[in-house]
């Protein structure tokens, strides 16, 4: 049985508004999945996390001043060049209990990232349906 033109038009824009509502929800999930406001409001913690990661990983960053920790030779006496050819003064190295807190601060800042990672890709994957796969994809060509 032959449909009428009528209702050939009908489907055609009833398919066409329907396209349309999907594109419209598809644009309303990646405008909130991108919203710092809303993914701040839902991932509070991680939030923070990131925050206090990324402050501690600046100042491990950051050259520290003069202190006391350090034995500086001072450059007004009679230094044996001999002993460092570049002309640079011997610098205590650090403490044993020093060096431990670096390697506990450094795994603590990579597990934080791991974590964040993780909670990112859950999210997104939540927000954009394919997310993950195509990530996969792109992580993998990149190691390639």
């Amino acid at each position: 049985m032959a449909q009428q033109p009528s209702e050939i038009k009908a489907h055609i824009k009833a398919e066409g508004d329907s396209l349309r509502e999907n594109l419209e929800e598809i644009q309303s999930r990646v405008k909130t999945a991108l919203d710092w406001k809303v993914w701040y409001r839902n991932n509070t913690a991680v939030a923070i996390g990131g925050v206090v990661a990324g402050g501690l990983l600046l100042s491990l960053l950051i050259p520290k001043g003069k202190s006391d920790d350090y034995d500086f030779i001072d450059m007004d006496e009679e230094v044996d060049h001999g002993a460092e050819p570049s002309g640079y003064a011997a610098v205590r190295p650090p403490s044993r209990a020093k060096a431990e807190l670096h390697h506990v601060l450094d795994n603590t800042l990579s597990a934080i990232v791991g974590v964040a990672n993780d909670t990112f890709q859950e999210f997104m994957s939540k927000a954009l349906p394919g997310f993950r796969e195509h990530y996969s994809q792109a992580q993998s060509k990149r190691f390639d």
